[in-house]
C-alpha cells in the first residue's frame, strides 16, 4: 500500500511447520505469489545457483527501487548453505538503479503540492527521501488518493489498485530474468525455476548423447513472468516438463492457469 522498497529473502526448506529444517525444497511458491492481505502486487525472483545469488539479489534490489514494490526471492536452502567458487565480480561494471526522487521544485500545478501517488504510466511515482528533500508526504498502510491521504471511495480505490498493480506489465518487460539452454531445435522443453537448473543441465546432456533432442528455459522472475520469452519457449516445443521440488507442482500450476498447455510435472 505505501510503495516502498523492499527486498524479503526466503530460502525453502522442506514442509509445514518447521519440517526438515536442514533439508531443501521449492514449496513456498504459491504463497509468496499468491500469499496477502488483500490484492498486494510483488514481484516473486529465484536464483538458480550461487553465482546468481549475488547477481540476482542486486537484481532484486533494482527492479525494487526502480519500481518501488516488493521483491520476494525465493531461494533453495541448498543454494544457503553451499561454498562455490565463481569468478570475482568486477564491481564497477555492475548496473545500479534508483529510485525516482522527487525534485523539490516539482509541483502540482493544480495544488501547489507535492502528489507522492501520483498517477504516472508505469505506476511509479518520484517519492521524498526523508531528510534528502524539502518535499514530505504521509505514507499509510490506508487506501489514498494522490496526496496519501486517506480515501475510501470505490472510485480511489479502483484507480490506486490499478496504479499499483500496472507496475507489473512493465516489469514482465524487463530483460535479463530467463535462461535458455540446450537443443535449438528441441521437441522436448524443461520449464524449470530455482536449483534445479544444475540436474537439468545434467540430463540434458546425458539425453543428448543418447539421440533425444531437449532444451531448458531457467526462469528467474516467476512474478510478474517474463511473457515473450515463455510464449517463444513454449511455442518452439511439442512437450513441456516441468521438475520442480515440490509435491503439488507449484510452478507447473501457475503456467497451466496462465498459458493454458499440458504439462508434464
Amino acid at each position: 500500500m505505501t510503495e516502498l522498497t523492499l527486498v524479503i529473502i526466503d530460502c525453502q526448506r522442506g514442509g509445514p511447520s518447521t519440517g526438515l529444517p536442514t533439508k531443501t525444497e521449492q514449496s513456498d511458491l504459491l504463497q509468496a505469489v499468491f500469499g496477502g492481505h488483500g490484492e498486494a502486487p510483488r514481484v516473486v525472483m529465484a536464483p538458480s545457483n550461487v553465482k546468481d545469488c549475488f547477481y540476482g539479489i542486486i537484481k532484486a534490489f533494482n527492479i525494487a527501487e526502480k519500481y518501488q514494490i516488493p521483491v520476494i526471492m525465493l531461494s533453495d536452502q541448498s543454494l544457503s548453505q553451499r561454498t562455490q567458487t565463481f569468478t570475482k565480480p568486477k564491481l564497477n561494471t555492475i548496473e545500479v538503479w534508483n529510485r525516482l526522487s522527487v525534485n523539490g521544485n516539482r509541483k502540482d500545478l493544480s495544488s501547489g503540492d507535492y502528489l507522492r501517488y501520483v498517477f504516472t504510466e508505469n505506476g511509479v511515482s518520484p517519492v521524498a527521501v526523508p531528510g534528502e528533500s524539502p518535499s514530505t508526504y504521509v505514507a499509510t498502510g490506508l487506501e489514498h488518493n494522490e496526496h496519501g491521504d486517506p480515501n475510501y471511495s470505490p472510485a480511489n480505490h479502483f484507480r490506486m489498485t490499478e496504479k499499483r498493480y500496472r507496475k507489473l506489465d512493465f516489469i514482465a518487460k524487463e530483460k535479463g530474468f530467463t535462461r535458455r539452454f540446450g537443443d535449438e531445435q528441441a521437441k522436448v522443453g524443461i520449464l524449470s525455476w530455482g536449483s534445479t537448473e544444475g540436474p537439468i543441465e545434467g540430463a540434458i546432456r546425458e539425453a543428448n548423447q543418447l539421440g533425444y533432442e531437449v532444451a531448458a528455459l531457467q526462469v528467474k522472475m516467476l512474478n510478474p513472468l517474463p511473457d515473450e520469452e515463455i510464449r517463444n519457449f513454449l511455442g518452439s516445443v511439442q512437450h513441456v516438463i516441468v521438475p520442480e521440488l515440490n509435491y503439488t507442482g507449484q510452478f507447473s500450476q501457475i503456467i497451466r492457469a496462465k498459458y493454458m498447455i499440458p504439462t508434464i510435472r
